[in-house]
């Protein structure tokens, strides 16, 4: 099997434009115009890749919902309307903040109707502030890994199954959290509203214990880009560079998985 994940950042929500830490505090901000306009650009620019979505999950703030609602207008079917799944794990990083909250489930409910379905177990739903656990990087790491194994999960339910498809599902999350979640440790600042890449498991047999991604050749391409982050953690390892990104990566995701060309 090859299933893909595409990845995407929320589009631009209202206190983006701001710009000042003000803006910070707005609670759960919808999508401003310019977000608006990036799911429209990104529907539009990439047609074929949008039809090609299965199934879309979303961070549960507002502006993540709005974005993973054109997508699932945009790759549905008269006869086949998509559903947005509302996953808890793909909240922001750091939910101190309180444009990084996200409304109570039967606000959610009220306000997106049967166009969402919402993923979590009851009482862990919580918009109250973050305990200061969740802001350390193992937390999120673990998160992250916990996102890739589930989805490789459901990807082994159809393993040896000559009649399944290729599925390919679509993740909405935040700028801080998903390089937590993709693998792309060095690459923080890459992250802009609205942009998006599509990944792979770089272990085609679905064994790694680490559920690791690799950047397709074509997301690449279409981002400029020719060489997968991991060669440049392998240049990092060889040249023997010791930091704290590099021990925290080492906890979590199996080195023999780096490439070694």
């Amino acid at each position: 099997m090859s299933p893909r994940i595409t990845v995407i950042a929320a589009a631009e929500g209202l206190h983006v434009p701001f710009k000042d830490q003000a803006s910070l505090e707005i609670w759960d901000p919808r999508l401003a115009l310019e977000g608006f306009e990036q799911c429209d650009d990104l529907v539009r620019d990439n047609a074929e890749l949008v039809k090609s979505f299965d199934t879309i999950y979303s961070s549960p703030s507002m502006r993540a919902i709005q974005t993973a609602q054109f997508l699932a207008a945009a790759s549905s079917t008269d006869a086949s309307p998509k559903k947005v799944y509302v996953d808890l794990e793909l909240r922001a990083a750091n939910p101190s903040y309180n444009c990084n909250r996200f409304r109570r489930v039967e606000v959610l409910q009220e306000l997106f109707g049967e166009s969402i379905e919402l993923m979590y177990k009851q009482g862990l739903w919580s918009w109250t502030p973050a305990r200061i656990e969740e802001l350390l990087p193992e937390e999120l790491f673990n998160r992250g890994l916990e996102i890739r194994r589930r989805i490789r999960e459901l990807c082994r339910e159809d393993v040896g199954d000559p009649s399944a498809t290729n599925p390919h599902f679509v993740l909405v999350s935040h700028k801080g959290f998903i390089p937590y979640l993709t693998g792309d440790y060095f690459e923080f600042a890459q992250w802009f509203p609205g942009t998006f890449r599509t990944y792979q498991f770089a272990d085609s047999r679905l064994w790694d214990v680490s559920a690791s991604w690799r950047e397709t050749r074509s997301s690449l391409l279409r981002r400029g880009e020719n060489t997968p982050y991991e060669t440049g953690l392998r240049k990092i390892y060889q040249e023997g560079a010791d930091s704290a990104r590099i021990r925290q990566y080492n906890a979590f995701v199996d080195p023999a998985s780096v490439p070694t060309e």
